[in-house]
């Protein structure tokens, strides 16, 4: 398992960079967590800025999130987990 900036890397190295006619990827969601507006997911419905992924666990909202942390915060989020280098 590797992120997903690695791709290229991989592939060059196992030599099949340019022979590839098909990809399987997990990208963290399932439809249901996307197609529910109140899981805050949604790219489609208007809903909360939830985005947890188990809502009965308790915890901070997305919402949460961005209304109480400082900009120096949200970008070491960004940076560590959403691989955001510039941010």
């Amino acid at each position: 398992m590797s992120p997903f900036s690695q791709f290229k890397t991989i592939v060059e190295n196992e030599g099949v960079y340019g022979n590839i006619n098909a990809i399987i990827a997990d990208i963290g969601v399932s439809s249901p967590q996307i197609d529910t507006a109140e899981r805050g997911f949604s790219f489609s419905k208007d809903g909360p800025l939830d985005m947890r992924m188990s809502q009965n666990a308790g915890g901070e909202t997305a919402q949460d999130v961005i209304m109480n942390y400082d900009k120096d915060e949200l970008a070491d989020i960004f940076y560590k987990y959403g691989e955001e280098h510039k941010s």
